[in-house]
């Protein structure tokens, strides 16, 4: 709460600081076509006086402008920064955060689940394994791979051996 009441103060003070610079920028625009005026009617002695003013009127515009990208500057590295203190901040947390009861609840459920599916995978692959009731030799053959067997009809003929 402290923090963000004082990133609000600096805004403020940011908006208002442009706010007046811009005032300012404009006031000094003004003077400077008032003396580009006057010193189109003007004579030869006040010309040089209005030339002098004119420059310094004009530099003290430049370094406004200046002024006012700098702050801008300013104010987006300061949102840049605040934004990635911000992320680092939920980085933080959520690394030095415990886990909850309830994501624990989920995550075991998730391991169940997937105990179960390798469990119906296991069944599923014993299903597809053919074996002799007893020791013997494979005499003939009538089924072939990926045909699905018919239920009390023989697949493999063999004899026993003892």
């Amino acid at each position: 709460p402290t923090r963000r009441s004082s990133d609000l103060d600096l805004l403020k003070i940011t908006n208002t600081s442009l706010d007046h610079l811009d005032i300012i920028a404009k006031y000094i625009d003004d003077l400077n076509s008032l003396f580009t005026v006057y010193n189109a009617q003007g004579t030869t002695n006040y010309k040089t006086v209005l030339n002098q003013n004119q420059t310094n009127i004009l530099s003290a515009r430049s370094s406004i402008t200046t002024q006012i990208s700098s702050l801008a500057n300013s104010e987006q590295i300061f949102q840049n920064t605040k934004k990635s203190l911000e992320q680092n901040q939920a980085i933080l947390k959520l690394k030095t955060s415990t886990a909850r009861p309830e994501d624990i609840k989920i995550a075991e459920a998730q391991v169940n689940s997937a105990y179960g599916a390798v469990q119906i995978a296991n069944a599923n692959y014993q299903n597809t394994i053919i074996t002799a009731p007893a020791n013997g030799k494979v005499v003939s053959i009538s089924i072939t791979p990926g045909q699905i067997a018919i239920p009390n009809s023989p697949a493999i003929d063999f004899i026993i051996q003892e």
